[in-house]
């Protein structure tokens, strides 16, 4: 019995030499796992654990006017301004024509973002709004909710028939001031029909701008006559007003419809 606790003894005291000289603490944060020799270390700290999620822009993302077909995107940015890793596990939208580049989970370390881009797709003239959902860890709250609205536009409309000419507008001008992304010229006929347009492209005049003007089908009113005058009206999609408009020809030629290629000049008319 004396021996058997004689051993007993022995044994606790070598436990506990053999732990004296090597402190160590293990630390689990989520799945992950630290170690730490406590001989090394002066003194411990416990900060509380923060993770919190910024979007900007704040507010409702407005895309505006934007022309049935085109494409519009907008950059949101994603903000770590906690002290823990942030992860955006989803992107939800309701609104088919609203659409967004998220794909798999983002990591975002503290103090560092990360951009979302959300794009619009208009189907048909109308109002559009929907809600854009980000998903992620954020402890102030992981269900973000942005409004997304956009309106499916398009100033002119007209009917693309079998033939047409095209025109190649080298300047366009309202108040002497260059059109800009998003306004549009649209081509008609004496009666008022519209039988062509075109959109002012984003680096517009550098960046050319076609419009076509399309000729009516045999027996119909749906377009223009050979040699009928061209008329021009502008669409300023900022302040959403239609001018009617002038137009310079170069090369001494007629705005009419001829079928061959024009080069031409186009002014705003104000009244």
């Amino acid at each position: 019995m004396l021996l058997r606790i004689v051993i007993s003894c022995f044994s606790l005291i070598i436990f506990v030499y053999a732990n004296s000289s090597a402190q160590i603490m293990h630390i689990h944060t989520g799945v992950e796992e630290r170690e730490f020799n406590l001989s090394d270390v002066d003194s411990i700290k416990f900060v509380d654990l923060e993770v919190w999620l910024s979007v900007t822009p704040r507010g409702r993302i407005r895309f505006g006017p934007v022309i049935i077909g085109d494409f519009r995107e907008l950059i949101l940015t994603l903000g770590n301004t906690g002290n823990g890793a942030l992860r955006v596990s989803g992107v939800e939208i309701e609104e088919e024509v609203f659409e967004a580049n998220f794909e798999d989970p983002i990591e975002i370390a503290p103090g560092q973002s990360s951009q979302l881009i959300v794009g619009f797709y208009p189907q048909e003239v109308r109002n559009y709004s929907t809600q854009l959902i980000i998903r992620s860890n954020s402890h102030h709250n992981s269900d973000i909710i942005k409004r997304l609205s956009g309106s499916g536009h398009c100033a002119f409309v007209w009917e693309e028939t079998r033939n047409y000419m095209v025109i190649y507008v080298s300047n366009a001008t309202i108040n002497n001031e260059p059109l800009v992304e998003f306004d549009e010229i649209g081509v008609f006929t004496t009666d008022g029909l519209c039988a062509g347009g075109g959109l002012v492209p984003a680096g517009f005049p550098e960046e050319p701008l076609y419009v076509g003007a399309y000729r009516a089908d045999r027996g119909m009113d749906n377009g223009f006559q050979f040699d009928e005058r061209l008329n021009f009206r502008i669409w300023d999609a900022s302040t959403e007003i239609e001018y009617r408009a002038g137009c310079v020809v170069e090369n001494d030629e007629q705005a009419v419809y001829n079928e061959s290629f024009l080069s031409l000049r186009v002014y705003a008319i104000l009244e």
